[in-house]
């Protein structure tokens, strides 16, 4: 072996500092270097912002090397570093050096700082003489005020994490977590690996039941949309006995009721693990996690995956003959009968309403959407967009963002003893079997329970599923799974029928929905609607919508579909039929005589304080009384009767009522019984019918 020198050291840092951030094996010449002069494992990291302190030592520690270096820049704070190194000290461990580096035209400049001491070693012997402080880890820890342990305590320092799921004799997938609580036993579900490590376990041993799953939506951490990898511990219990057959295991399991997931670094992906407290601050905060009542701390999974390093998902490997997948909600608690409405009716009876008062419940969890002749499949699935990684120089990426369907069934898989309803208003309004695309499959429901691939799915699951990796990854984690909608999640659409240039939908849609006609009448309809007075004509609105539909219906000669043409019953509000009676002419007999004076005299410059204020009343009167004519008026002359308007309006004997101008020209400025004057005297009389 060769004199070890600085410039060879130094060397080292260099080739780190100056590799590509998004490189892997970054530091394989430091380790290289450290293992043909010491003969052992080393870890080094390059340290750029303050905020990368907790993954880069997280990150290092985890492959418990007995050396460990940092290079830092100057606005890394070095107290912070050092705390958060001895928190997470591991039994292998010898020595952490943190080096300071700066670079100035291209040069760069180190300061040994800090050398730690955790064990005597042939590194610390040949590197003290190099920086400026070589402390010892107990006496650094007095300084510091910190223990002589890491945050987390418990009173398991070793125990087993054992798998929940694998295929059956049939080689059907199952979860067998149930079985194995009950019975009081663990299987080895391997042919060819792991009999050794099944025969180590001690009569004594702790041991957790575990299922890994991946999760990318809804986590209790900012993931930065990276797909997690996470482990559900089902049940803790002792070893009570050992087949010695490498397979079969008893066990005095206690069952976790609610279950504890933990997130992150440390999920355990293969069959069997056994986890040492004394290998690491991660594996300590698992055990306090998983056998006390410790929380995780959710800091190192913030910065693991907001970090360019590679995402470390967890899946178990291979159980049994078969795969052992990801965490499956339980169906058998899953709510049922799940549907699709379609409501529809004149525009205004009620559909909206229909579905907040008879389908909505306080505890559903309702997202609402438009369809409109742009919305497009990717809206309303998702799609896949560029993003912006600022805390990776700015790098594009592609990822898929999820639409409101997408998300919707994400939320009601993983939830699923909570209603969910998706809410598609003006269903026609947009190109519904396009939008839907290969989704319009999932709209047939099952209706009795049926098993598909040993899952037995409730009654409004859909009958059949579908393979689209992206909404499978998002929804289940695993881009493999066949899409369903899950039986508690309805989806609800409303439609005119009187819409003109929108979609239609063909039969093959509609017959997957449960059509329900919305009656247009005042049967339900409040009172304070029905019988509200439109203005000052002592009409109400019940009056006025029943004698207009009458006519609407028996006008068939000029109109296909004239029942669809009805006045809504919930066409107007309430507010739509307030009267403001500053309408009401001051010294004048007709308004529109008083408004036009006021206005000669405002853009004359002649107007008085007294008459400005009058200008601003009759001003917000009209804003408030035209609203009716606007909108109700407006569409009988442009919709309704569009082809014969003298077929309600007074166009015949009233040669002004030329125009729709002329129609609400005549209603605003007339006054009471007047402003019906738009409309034929037949009509008239039986608005004011006794």
């Amino acid at each position: 072996m060769g004199e070890i020198t600085l410039d060879s050291f130094e060397e080292t840092l260099g080739i780190l500092i100056d590799a590509n951030p998004h490189a892997r094996n970054k530091g394989d010449e430091f380790k290289d270097w450290a293992k043909e002069h010491f003969d052992c494992d080393a870890r080094i990291s390059y340290i750029k912002e303050q905020r990368q302190i907790t993954n880069r030592v997280s990150e290092q520690f985890r492959y418990f090397a007995p050396i460990v270096v940092f290079v830092c820049v100057p606005e890394v704070k070095r107290d912070t570093l050092i705390k958060y190194i001895l928190e997470r000290v591991y039994k292998q461990l010898e020595s952490v050096a943190i080096i300071g580096v700066t670079t100035s035209n291209g040069e760069k400049k180190y300061t040994f700082e800090r050398l730690i001491a955790f064990k005597q070693s042939s590194f610390t012997e040949w590197a003290k003489s190099f920086f400026e402080k070589t402390e010892e880890e107990k006496k650094l820890r007095e300084q510091l005020g910190l223990p002589d342990s890491t945050n987390y305590e418990t009173e398991v320092d070793f125990a087993w994490y054992v798998g929940t799921t694998g295929n059956d004799q049939d080689g059907n997938w199952r979860d067998y977590s149930d079985e194995y609580i009950e019975t009081g036993v663990w299987e080895n579900g391997w042919e060819d690996k792991f009999q050794d490590v099944v025969k180590s376990i001690q009569i004594g041993d702790r041991i957790a039941l575990k299922s890994t799953f991946t999760q990318k939506l809804n986590l209790p951490f900012n993931n930065h949309g990276k797909t997690v990898g996470a482990m559900k511990i089902k049940a803790i219990g002792t070893v009570t006995g050992n087949a010695d057959d490498g397979k079969h295991i008893t066990v005095d399991w206690i069952r976790l009721d609610p279950v504890k997931t933990w997130y992150g670094p440390g999920t355990l992906r293969e069959t069997i693990h056994s986890v040492d407290a004394n290998e690491g601050f991660v594996k300590k905060a698992l055990l306090a996690f998983t056998f006390g009542d410790e929380e995780q701390d959710y800091s190192l999974c913030e910065e693991k995956y907001n970090d360019t390093a590679d995402n470390e998902i967890g899946v178990d490997e291979q159980s049994g003959t078969g795969n052992e997948k990801q965490e499956i909600v339980d169906e058998a608690v899953r709510l049922k009968d799940g549907s699709n409405i379609l409501l529809y009716g004149v525009p205004g009876s009620g559909k909206s309403w229909t579905i907040e008062h008879e389908y909505c419940h306080p505890e559903s969890v309702v997202e609402r959407l438009v369809f409109h002749p742009d919305y497009t499949n990717s809206d309303f699935i998702g799609q896949i967009l560029p993003a912006v990684d600022k805390e990776n120089d700015n790098q594009v990426t592609y990822e898929f963002t999820p639409g409101p369907f997408t998300s919707i069934l994400h939320d009601a898989y993983n939830h699923p003893k909570r209603e969910y309803i998706l809410i598609i208003e003006e269903i026609n309004r947009g190109n519904a079997p396009a939008i839907f695309g290969e989704v319009f499959q999932l709209l047939d429901r099952i209706s009795d329970e049926k098993t598909v691939d040993g899952v037995k799915y409730p009654v409004g699951t859909s009958e059949y599923g579908i393979t689209n990796r992206y909404i499978a990854e998002v929804v289940y984690g695993d881009p493999r799974h066949k899409v369903r909608i899950p039986s508690n999640l309805s989806i609800l659409g409303t439609m005119n029928t009187s819409d003109q240039n929108v979609f239609t939908l063909d039969t093959a849609f509609q017959r997957r929905w449960k059509m329900r006609l919305i009656e247009n009448n005042f049967d339900n309809v409040r009172l304070s609607l029905a019988e509200a007075e439109i203005l000052d004509t002592g009409v109400t609105w019940r009056r006025f919508c029943e004698t207009i539909n009458t006519q609407i219906v028996g006008n068939k000669a000029k109109m296909s579909s004239s029942e669809d043409k009805r006045l809504g019953v919930y066409f107007v509000h309430e507010i739509d039929l307030m009267y403001n009676k500053a309408d009401i002419p001051i010294n004048h007999d007709k308004l529109l005589a008083e408004l036009n004076e006021l206005l000669k005299s405002e853009m004359g410059g002649t107007i008085s304080e007294d008459g400005e204020k009058r200008l601003r009343e009759i001003r917000a009167a009209l804003m408030q009384n035209r609203i009716f004519p606007e909108k109700v008026i407006k569409y009988l002359w442009d919709d309704a009767f569009k082809f014969n308007p003298d077929a309600v309006f007074d166009t015949m004997d009233n040669k002004d009522l030329d125009s729709l101008e002329a129609v609400i020209r005549m209603f605003i400025y007339e006054r009471e019984k007047a402003r019906f004057n738009i409309f034929r005297k037949e009509i008239r009389d039986q608005l004011y019918q006794r």
